[in-house]
């Protein structure tokens, strides 16, 4: 065990690398006094982050790992990679697991890029991933997993005004959305992932702003043993979609408790496809 009494802080690297021997053999305990970050990366570029875990079991923490877009005109934050990472709010308070932050001096530019692989998340109060900034593009998550803390507010696995896709992997028991798509201007890709126990699958917000496109394939959700799914029989609106753009659902399956009906909404200028999709869903 490694213990925590203070951020970690990795400020104008290119090309660091913060590693450990596996998320079993090196462990970052946080006993900090003070609810802040964890480890904070400030104009990191071509970071590799991994074979670690990070445990909050008593103290809270904001984030377990934020990164920033800070003053260094020199070191651009893109291009980094984390991979087999391990965290876990079991005993104390943690809000993000990983939060891609805009408010550094920098604000939202770069911070693009980042690929995030093989990254478990659990007991979070707000969100697995918070990825705050418009100009956050090409983030790619792959075999990644989250799962929220029982009785959060309102927890997501990912809530993002930048632009993601979504591979594999999977996650549940977030009382807001699994996914809260904030950026009207990103294309949205999720593929292949396996949800449940979580009180609704997808949200948008609009209809304003310009066109936009949410392809969900081959996925799975199910809101048995769920939160805040409401009486027996009754209709749960999973997909809140708001955006002015297109949805396409392809292949996936959307509620098999049944125990009741599951409805979609949409706005009037969305186009709505669904092909071969098996599920409960009303629009």
């Amino acid at each position: 065990y490694c213990y925590i009494e203070s951020t970690l802080t990795v400020s104008s690297k290119w090309g660091f690398e913060l590693l450990g021997r596996g998320v079993n053999s090196t462990q970052l305990v946080w006993v900090g006094v003070s609810p802040t970050n964890i480890v904070e990366l400030t104009d990191v570029r071509q970071a590799n982050i991994h074979d670690f875990s990070v445990y909050v079991t008593g103290a809270a923490a904001d984030a377990a790992i934020a990164t920033f877009n800070g003053a260094d005109a020199e070191v651009a934050p893109t291009a980094n990679r984390f991979h087999d990472l391990f965290i876990s709010a079991s005993g104390g308070d943690l809000n993000d697991g990983f939060r891609f932050d805009d408010t550094g001096a920098g604000g939202d530019n770069n911070q693009e890029f980042y690929s995030i692989e093989r990254v478990h998340v659990g007991g979070y109060l707000a969100n697995a991933f918070n990825i705050m900034g418009g100009q956050m593009k090409g983030m790619h998550f792959s075999d990644s997993t989250c799962s929220s803390a029982p009785l959060a507010p309102a927890s997501a696995c990912v809530t993002s005004y930048g632009c993601f896709d979504w591979q594999g992997g999977g996650g549940g028991a977030n009382t807001y959305y699994d996914f809260a798509l904030m950026n009207n201007g990103c294309p949205y890709v999720i593929e292949n992932g396996n949800f449940e126990q979580s009180a609704k699958f997808l949200y948008t917000p609009g209809p304003a702003g310009a066109q936009t496109h949410v392809t969900v394939t081959g996925t799975r959700w199910s809101s048995i043993g769920g939160v805040a799914r409401g009486a027996s029989g009754a209709t749960r609106r999973i997909v809140n979609y708001n955006f002015s753009g297109g949805l396409t659902l392809i292949g996936n399956t959307f509620g098999d408790d049944g125990t009741g009906s599951y409805a979609m909404t949409a706005n009037a200028g969305t186009d709505v496809r669904s092909e071969e999709h098996t599920s409960e869903l009303q629009s």
